[in-house]
């Protein structure tokens, strides 16, 4: 059964002041899109979900005036776009230019009064060409949680930018100055850094990428794995590299070992995973190189 979420006399006054700010052409499409927004924010708080509407861009009065966005921001994850649907639709309107940087799209039927909102389904990916989706393309509203409890996944041509990652952050800024870590043979200037703390069993460990360009569309990628607590890493302790399809590449094991590391080539799109393996624990860190950033 589908949740019915009900819409407070705030949520609805909320959405009529956001369509206030607009154009009468502009004002209905605003509230309807702030009312999807709201409900599924509602239904995300019952669960525990840490969703953030003043980080959403539909809470900003300039984006809601020039676009037609209805997105909601998860803590650490990312957006989530809630497309509003009046009591009679049969299809989703899902417009091009909210389909890129989504976790997904959540179909929500308001009805008559605005006072309740059903969410009819999840949708991760949108492969139509045209912009009116049909319901039954929709999965289950709990696909939507298998995509909240994956790994979130580090785009490193983001980092360029400085977005990083929730966890992740510039190597300087974790103040690690005995770090070292640059390419072996190389003195090119590092363009993509940053560094992870993790605790296993209770020891710190500093996990770091970077990357530098290669030539066009292609790049050098560096990860290494060194203790913040010992001068080395436990013995037996074991760093690999894994493809989209989960096939090992490239695997190191400490021996007495400051730092562990891998070097690969990486081209633009593609897609890698990195394991850290001891004893009975084990984390992987998902990366993507994700954008239409040419290496110089």
């Amino acid at each position: 059964m589908n949740p019915i979420i009900s819409l407070t006399l705030t949520d609805r006054q909320i959405a009529l002041d956001f369509g206030k700010r607009h154009a009468p052409s502009k004002s209905d499409l605003v509230c309807f899109n702030t009312l999807a927004v709201l409900a599924v924010y509602h239904h995300l708080q019952s669960l525990n979900v840490a969703a953030n509407l003043d980080r959403s861009d539909s809470w900003d009065a300039i984006l809601q005036a020039f676009s037609d966005i209805a997105d909601l921001s998860i803590e650490g994850k990312g957006a989530i776009e809630c497309r509003p649907l009046l009591p009679d639709a049969v299809t989703c309107r899902i417009p091009y230019e909210v389909r890129e940087e989504r976790l997904g799209f959540v179909a929500v039927r308001l009805n008559s009064s605005l006072s309740e909102a059903e969410l009819l389904g999840f949708l991760e990916r949108v492969e139509e060409e045209g912009e009116e989706i049909a319901l039954d393309r929709f999965a289950p509203l709990e696909s939507l949680w298998e995509v909240l409890e994956r790994p979130p996944v580090a785009n490193l041509l983001q980092w360029l930018d400085g977005v990083f990652e929730a966890g992740w952050e510039m190597l300087e800024d974790l103040v690690v100055p005995e770090v070292g870590f640059a390419f072996r043979g190389s003195g090119a200037r590092t363009i993509v850094n940053g560094g992870k703390l993790l605790n296993i069993n209770g020891d710190r460990f500093l996990l770091s990428a970077i990357l530098r360009p290669e030539g066009k569309g292609e790049w050098d990628a560096a990860i290494a794995l060194q203790s913040r607590d010992a001068p080395c890493l436990p013995e037996g302790l074991q760093l690999f590299l894994r493809d989209r399809e989960d096939n090992i590449l490239m695997q190191v094991e400490a021996r007495k070992s400051e730092a562990l590391r891998l070097e690969f080539g990486v081209a633009e799109g593609e897609a890698f995973s990195v394991g850290i393996k001891w004893h009975n624990w084990e984390i992987t860190e998902q990366f993507i190189l994700d954008g239409e950033i040419s290496a110089a």
